[in-house]
């Protein structure tokens, strides 16, 4: 019987928290990168490449091994994955990248003040409202999420902090590790409306605290880094993630053993350093063999959209 009150689960919805907290970061990130600057288009379509070869894959393996049953309902969502939001983050995260270049000069068109009050006004009815009055989610959502995230990088980016203090690292390191205490001491006491109105001011801080730290370059960390996604893309794969989680030593039938905390960490660093060999061999093997078909195919489709918008633009 799970034991809800036990440090095992706790320490798991820590986690689970945890993974949410860094979705926020990551856009923090593409709105501080990107709010000055054009939409790459090849990255995207790239990264809808990436998203299609894993759905299709991981679909054929299932299929093939006769793993799961086929439905022509499962069959067209694994096939269209971007559609079917297959993999959330990416999906929500393509759909966030089509609107900026309609929202970028927007912010960039917005003084210190407006820009703001544009935060604090979705703050409120994205973080504050859900969070204190249970239901009310008309902005609770993943792509809400997104596009609140991206615009406080975004202001990060347009309107440095003044005072020389907040552009040190360890002010916000004490910041964070202030905040982590008193999430920590919210999550242990069930306290979860606390926990998600925290999430959003420290994914802020943990930003702050690296962006001021000194810069270097690590050639074996750029390298781990570049398989990221492809890990996201097999572990969270609703195939995957039900095998891995459910079925392959499920982690319910451990949590509450006194070792749980070993046998988690010892099952996601196994994950992903498998995850993280299985794209670098997709990269050698499929990618670079590839790249000349999927860029005439890039190509092609930025010949027609063109054409497209030419054409209507006349009416």
């Amino acid at each position: 019987m799970l034991d809800t009150n036990s440090t095992q689960y706790m320490l798991s919805q820590m986690i689970g928290w945890g993974g949410y907290m860094c979705n926020s970061i990551f856009i923090i990130i593409t709105g501080y990168f990107t709010i000055k600057k054009n939409i790459n288009w090849y990255r995207i379509y790239l990264l809808i490449i990436e998203l299609c070869f894993y759905s299709w894959i991981i679909a054929i393996i299932f299929y093939g091994m006769g793993l799961i049953t086929f439905s022509i309902k499962d069959f067209i969502k694994y096939a269209f994955p971007l559609l079917y939001s297959v993999n959330w983050f990416v999906c929500c995260y393509i759909v966030l990248c089509c609107f900026l270049p309609y929202l970028n000069p927007y912010l960039c068109s917005l003084d210190k003040k407006k820009y703001l009050s544009l935060i604090i006004v979705i703050f409120i009815l994205y973080s504050f409202i859900p969070s204190i009055l249970k239901g009310i989610t008309f902005m609770n959502d993943a792509l809400s999420q997104f596009i609140f995230m991206y615009i406080v990088g975004g202001y990060i980016r347009r309107f440095p902090f003044s005072q020389k203090r907040f552009s040190l690292s360890k002010t916000w390191g004490m910041i964070s590790l202030m905040l982590l205490m008193i999430l920590f001491i919210s999550i242990f006491l069930k306290g979860w409306i606390l926990v998600n109105f925290i999430s959003v001011f420290l994914s802020i801080t943990f930003f702050m605290f690296f962006i001021n730290l000194k810069p270097f370059y690590n050639n074996f960390i750029n390298i781990i880094s570049g398989t990221v996604l492809g890990v996201y893309l097999i572990h969270d794969n609703p195939l995957i993630r039900k095998w891995l989680w459910c079925d392959f030593y499920p982690n319910i039938n451990y949590i509450n053993m006194d070792n749980y905390i070993i046998f988690m960490i010892t099952k996601v660093i196994i994950v992903f350093i498998i995850c993280v060999v299985i794209d670098i061999l997709r990269k050698i093997l499929f990618e670079k063999i590839l790249i000349n078909n999927i860029t005439k195919l890039y190509i092609n489709l930025v010949i027609l959209w063109k054409f497209i918008i030419r054409n209507f633009s006349k009416i």
